[in-house]
């Protein structure tokens, strides 16, 4: 009998959980509390009424990664259909259509809330919703890492006559014309407020401790992400990395203003997308303010520098708990505040059947990621991939917080980073699937099509970092519809290849028959 498996959400990280589950005869079932699949990328407005609203993106809002780059290794997305930094409705699309092509609807359960997970016995867990209790062999929980906004406490919050709201509400700008906005923050979704608030506003302030780097979306022509290849990832030493990252940084961007010059390296933290904010803050669209917010009188914010900023509206782009009320804080709550206490970011190490997935920070797409991630966990389960000894998980979590500490700079934020590369090779290494240049050159350079071999190799390590190589071999491996998208992305296909679309029709076309 199949081993019956818990997914608690359906954006993202629940679907390919659900997709992976069911290619190795797992039987999934996704527990959804919302009408309809896509997590966060799904737009929905706060109630009108009560103002509560389930975790989602603002209207405005454009992908930070290309279309090249934020896709699943065996379902690419069509250049032709999307554009290269998609908005959460292409988002959605494409969410709604990889669920179509393997089929997993009828494993979903809209409109339905869990209450709780609890571990029934040393084999099972129960979730319960509020109509039924229901035991699984294992439990992913696919809820990410953004639901439980963190609001700071701040002298003075509750005498501010204005308004303040988290960005965890915030939707569109065009309630903030003709007002005084302080946005506090740096992240993707502060700089992003910022910029299309600023053009409505009366005035517009953006709050900063660190300041940070801000990166344009394309670079000669090209999304910023080509700048990165596996060859140069590899053969520099992060130092010289981030030095010449940061050369071709004042060479695009300029010189940044001295109010958001960061004293950390382009690497050390999650460095911001975006087209228009440094026009807007050397304009003097946006005040840019180095300080924090020490508190609050009637209608100012005072800042740590002792500025006083009169403002109607302060919006808090101050992030998230890293906070999973459906299960036991102590199945995966680390010794620091926000961190959390798991075996590659994915599993406790008390529980071989307990998965957490989308749980890391990183400047990069999240569909490669979870990804793995899903295919890791499901490995595991299918005894595919063997665990350490519990010792030795807990000594490779500390050995990874330890590493980290000299990565990137200590905050709330970065408690769960990692990077890219590094971490998606580690599961890829886990799972069997890692392409190897000895692999590589004895697969490709004395086959029948020399020239297409070359074309993948040169592509692996110089051109853009996908997960399409994650497909090419070890178990899961789809190598032809692997080989097709890299030839394609090599010579910048304008849409999906005539192979691609063959080798997908007929995998939509198997799967629809497995799952009927």
């Amino acid at each position: 009998m199949a081993q019956r498996v818990a997914i608690i959400g359906a954006g993202i990280s629940g679907l390919v959980a659900a997709k992976e589950c069911l290619e190795e005869g797992l039987l999934p079932t996704v527990y959804e509390a919302r009408d309809g699949i896509g997590g966060q990328w799904r737009y929905e407005e706060p109630h009108p009424v009560t103002g509560e609203t389930f975790s989602s993106v603002y209207n405005g809002v454009v992908s930070n990664t290309s279309s090249l780059r934020s896709h699943f290794s065996d379902f690419p997305m069509d250049p032709a259909k999307y554009p290269d930094y998609p908005t959460h409705t292409d988002y959605l699309t494409y969410i709604m259509d990889y669920a179509n092509h393997f089929g997993l609807e009828k494993y979903i359960l809209l409109n339905t809330e869990v209450l709780s997970c609890v571990k029934h016995d040393d084999t099972k867990w129960k979730v319960i919703t509020g109509t039924s209790e229901e035991l699984y062999d294992a439990l992913f929980i696919c809820t990410g890492k953004e639901s439980i906004p963190y609001t700071p406490e701040i002298e003075g919050f509750e005498r501010f006559e204005g308004r303040i709201i988290h960005s965890h509400v915030y939707r569109q700008p065009d309630e903030y014309a003709d007002k005084r906005v302080a946005v506090v923050g740096f992240g993707p979704s502060a700089v992003d407020i910022a910029s299309e608030v600023s053009l409505r506003a009366k005035s517009c302030h953006l709050i900063t401790q660190r300041g940070g780097w801000v990166l344009p979306r394309y670079v000669n022509g090209k999304p910023v992400e080509s700048l990165q290849s596996r060859f140069w990832e590899y053969a520099l030493p992060r130092s010289v990395l981030m030095w010449s990252y940061e050369g071709v940084h004042r060479a695009v961007m300029g010189e940044t203003p001295e109010t958001l010059k960061p004293n950390h390296g382009i690497l050390e933290a999650n460095a911001v997308v975006s087209t228009s904010l440094l026009e807007h803050v050397r304009s003097g669209r946006i005040t840019a303010h180095r300080a924090s917010v020490e508190s609050f009188s009637e209608t100012e914010i005072i800042l740590s520098n002792n500025t006083s900023l009169e403002v109607d509206e302060v919006i808090l782009c101050t992030g998230y708990n890293v906070t999973m009320p459906l299960i036991s804080e102590d199945t995966y709550r680390g010794n620091e505040p926000n961190s959390v206490r798991l075996y590659r970011l994915i599993n406790p190490p008390e529980h071989n059947n307990l998965f957490f997935m989308g749980l890391v920070e990183f400047l990069g797409p999240i569909h490669p990621t979870v990804e793995l991630q899903a295919r890791w966990a499901v490995g595991v389960l299918t005894a595919r991939i063997s665990l350490p000894s519990v010792e030795k998980m807990q000594k490779s979590i500390e050995k990874f917080y330890k590493e980290q500490c000299h990565l990137f700079v200590q905050s709330r934020r970065h408690t769960i980073a990692v990077p890219t590369l590094g971490y998606l090779e580690t599961l890829a290494t886990d799972l069997g699937v890692m392409p190897s240049l000895k692999k590589l050159f004895r697969k490709y350079v004395c086959s029948r099509a020399p020239l297409k071999g070359a074309t993948i190799i040169n592509f692996y390590y110089h051109g853009l970092i996908t997960s399409a190589p994650y497909r090419l071999f070890g178990h899961g491996r789809k190598p032809a519809l692997a080989e097709a998208t890299i030839v394609r992305m090599a010579v910048n296909g304008e849409t999906l290849s005539e192979d691609e679309e063959l080798l997908l029709a007929a995998d939509r076309a198997s799967w629809h028959t497995v799952v009927e």
